[in-house]
């Protein structure tokens, strides 16, 4: 009434005392932190004490003086080849100490490291090559063969595992005296400290520039909270490509602890994922909360935190995992707000669904906004936007989105928030919880998602007309990626056909486990496609032929197949991953077959053998399992396998 002529969407909601508690109370959190660089905070502990062991690889274990001698080679190295400020080198190595230094390294020659996962299709390792414009690209033995050709413009580094000290292999030595830290580098806290790529929604990724000074200032804040010191053992999980490594590596390296590293069979198997941590007394972890609850009933007597992070945090895995002595954490932050932007420590009286806390590292900030940027009540859903000393510098090459999605702070002058497209509401306490999406991007076991750019690329099959990328709920309550495909001259392409198509595009955890052809997409009255009208996926068509099992161990497969996917009805020859299997379910199978029948075969066996019959007689060559036919007393009648009787279905419901 005082201003008929203001606009509604400037009218205030809150009141004066809810305002100050948005804005400054719950984020209050203003900090000193150290101006320098990653790796100069590295050195500082090296010098405080060089003796100590900084990380492990299997047997292997180096110092925090050979770590950084290790580093200093790589460093001169790369200076010799161009590498200074502002400068990406590509790292394409196996999990191991050298790629550690080979990190280091890149930072101390003054570069930004962009990692390269063996793993991913050619297309996609080209494109990330093309995209930084990299001036060198670090391998090694077990990688050289995976990597796409390179431009003459990129000089491959391929660095020798091999060797007492790390040197290219082109026999090139270090001279007397370069094994101590460089100076007059020219870094500074603002240059580019990694580059990580992220699923876009217009089928490509796009590279997060995320710089040193955003990285220390997370690192000082996890030091400073967890009070890391040098009895602690932190585990490396994540993959490189995963800015959760950034923590796993560098928050123990500066605060004087030490870094656990194991290789991806160990990772990937739940059993021996479990012993590694109890014999290598890890304190503190962080696992996405699918993998998370594979390793709920284990006991770890050191572990003293576990952070749980990059989907939503059920609250019956909270309720598992609540125990004397330990911090249970549920965290969020994308990638642009550097690893961990707000969590929460949960306990036995906290109120589910579990919330993702407020920002506790020095000089962050996230507010609940509307589409007009003003502050919304507590209790009511607004985009979530984080502001502050994490926000990264932006997108690689791609101004347009950085400006789009990196927007000026209107609280804070000079200040940046990045929209996280993620719709959250407060507590009264002030505390987040997170309630969804706004736009098609979904997290599917901790990995980021755009279903835009698996469309795209199933677009690109000139067989296929029109695609829709979906989640789906299977019958075991796990999330799956769906597809459904309108052929262009109405005939399917074969599955494999489709598969082989998008393993040239995509990272394997972006395939769809489940392609559906469909005559027409269905639309809404406005002409928009209306996914809640998509038919469910058949997995097991009416009359489809399926194999009996033939023998004892097949019938156990089969059945603890079928209970692992959630399927009423598998066959001896059904393929583990052509029935909706993932990589998530197949330690989930690891697990069963472990406590089953007491074998380790560890993750690969399912790739090498993904039927039951296949994996029988995997089983049966490496472990001598029983193979007998079944007899009229079928599983009582057949001895020599453990204690298969009325434990096992209580056995299989405890592991899911």
């Amino acid at each position: 009434a005082a201003d008929p002529s203001a606009r509604l969407s400037k009218l205030p909601v809150l009141t004066g005392t809810e305002l100050r508690a948005e804005l400054e109370g719950w984020n209050d959190t203003a900090g000193q932190v150290p101006p320098i660089c990653v790796h100069e905070g590295f050195q500082a502990q090296v010098a405080r004490d060089p003796g100590a062991i900084a990380a492990q690889f299997e047997s292997e274990r180096w110092t925090y003086a050979e770590l950084n001698r290790q580093a200093n080679q790589i460093a001169r190295r790369l200076r010799g080849l161009g590498v200074g400020p502002e400068v990406l080198v590509g790292v394409c190595m196996a999990t191991g100490l050298p790629r550690l230094a080979a990190l280091l390294g890149i930072w101390k020659a003054g570069g930004g490291y962009v990692p390269l996962d063996p793993a991913l299709p050619a297309g996609r390792l080209s494109f990330m090559i093309a995209d930084t414009a990299m001036a060198v690209l670090l391998a090694d033995d077990s990688t050289m063969a995976r990597l796409p050709p390179a431009s003459d413009d990129v000089a491959v580094v391929c660095l020798d595992r091999g060797r007492e000290h790390i040197r290219a292999t082109d026999g090139t030595e270090d001279r007397a005296g370069d094994d101590a830290d460089l100076t007059d580098v020219g870094v500074a806290p603002s240059n580019v400290a990694y580059v990580i790529y992220t699923s876009g929604s217009t089928g490509q990724p796009k590279g997060v520039v995320v710089e040193h000074r955003q990285a220390v200032n997370f690192l000082h804040g996890m030091i400073g909270h967890w009070k890391i010191g040098a009895a602690d053992v932190v585990l490396q999980f994540a993959s490189l490509s995963f800015d959760a490594s950034v923590q796993e590596m560098f928050m123990p390296l500066l605060g004087g602890a030490r870094v656990l590293l194991a290789p991806a069979d160990t990772l990937h198997s739940p059993p021996r994922l479990a012993a590694l941590m109890r014999e290598a007394r890890v304190t503190f972890a962080c696992l996405t909360p699918s993998v998370a609850s594979l390793l709920a009933d284990e006991q770890f007597t050191d572990l003293r935190a576990l952070m749980c992070g990059g989907e939503e945090v059920p609250s019956e895995l909270v309720r598992r995992w609540l125990r004397p002595g330990l911090s249970f954490v549920n965290d969020y932050g994308p990638t642009e707000t550097t690893v961990t932007a707000v969590f929460m420590e949960l306990d036995a009286s906290t109120q589910l669904p579990p919330p993702i806390g407020r920002p506790s590292h020095p000089n962050y900030r996230a507010y609940v906004l509307d589409g007009d940027l003003n502050p919304v009540p507590a209790g009511v859903a607004g985009e979530l936007h984080i502001g502050g000393a994490g926000v990264a510098r932006g997108y690689l090459n791609r101004p347009e989105l950085t400006m789009e999605r990196f927007i000026t702070d209107p609280f804070t002058p000079g200040g940046r928030l990045y929209k996280t497209g993620d719709l959250a509401r407060r507590r009264p306490d002030g505390t987040l919880v997170f309630t969804g999406r706004i736009d098609s991007q979904v997290k599917i076991r901790g990995l980021r998602i755009e279903l835009g750019e698996i469309e795209a690329a199933l677009a690109a099959h000139p067989a296929i007309a029109q695609a829709v990328a979906t989640v789906i709920t299977d019958q075991a309550g796990q999330q799956q990626l769906a597809a459904y495909l309108r052929p262009a001259h109405g005939t399917m392409p074969a599955a494999a056909e489709i598969r082989q198509h998008l393993a040239s595009r995509l990272p394997g955890y972006m395939i769809p486990a489940h392609l559906i052809s469909i005559d027409q997409i269905p639309l809404t009255t406005s002409g928009k496609i209306d996914k809640a009208a998509l038919p469910a996926p058949q997995i097991a068509p009416a009359g489809q032929h399926r194999e009996p099992p033939a023998t004892l161990i097949e019938t156990i497969l089969v059945d603890l197949y079928a209970t692992v996917l959630g399927l009423a009805q598998l066959g001896a020859t059904d393929g583990f991953f052509d029935a909706g299997g993932n990589s998530l379910q197949a330690m989930r199978l690891i697990s069963v077959l472990d406590n089953e029948l007491g074998v380790d075969v560890g993750v690969a066996a399912v790739f090498l053998a993904p039927t039951p019959r296949q994996l029988a007689a995997l089983l049966r060559d490496r472990h001598g399992l029983l193979d007998d036919e079944l007899g009229p007393d079928g599983i009582d009648g057949i001895d020599g396998i453990g204690q298969l009787g009325d434990e096992r279905d209580a056995q299989v419901a405890s592991v899911e």
